[in-house]
């Protein structure tokens, strides 16, 4: 499973932090940034890959999915790690739980989102269906 970083050009530096970052707590794998103007530092690892998405951004912060949706619907993964670029990797991961995610949404098509942060932001009422360790696997329900 690869992992995809959406960027600007405003944000080229928070790129170089990230690919330093995942460089050193989980240099396994693979990540993509997608952006626009190509970054002028060369990224840390071998195994991280800059895709400019367009020569430039057009509709501002309002249109960037867009161009996110473009890419991603020509990719073959069935599921990928979405992150963001102003969401820093403080540790390794916890490459079991990671294991588990991918299971548990392989096996539940219905799955839009497995949400790996502590602080996820979500709307709607939230209900506990699984304890693994010390993590809660729990479904949305919208309003």
């Amino acid at each position: 499973m690869e992992l995809y970083i959406p960027c600007c050009d405003a944000s080229l530096p928070m790129v170089k932090v990230n690919s330093y970052l995942f460089s050193v707590l989980w240099p396994e794998v693979t990540v993509n940034y997608l952006g626009f103007k190509k970054p002028d530092f060369n990224l840390y690892s071998d195994n991280h890959f800059f895709h400019s998405l367009a020569p430039e951004q057009a509709g501002g912060s309002s249109k960037w999915t867009r161009y996110i949706y473009n890419f991603l619907k020509n990719i073959s993964d069935s599921h990928i790690i979405f992150s963001l670029d102003d969401y820093l990797l403080c540790t390794r991961p916890d490459y079991e739980m990671l294991k588990i995610a991918q299971e548990f949404c392989k096996n539940n098509p219905k799955v839009g989102r497995f949400d790996l942060t502590f602080d996820c932001q979500v709307e709607g009422d939230i209900y506990p269906i699984k304890k693994i360790k010390n993590h809660q696997i729990s479904v949305k329900h919208p309003k």
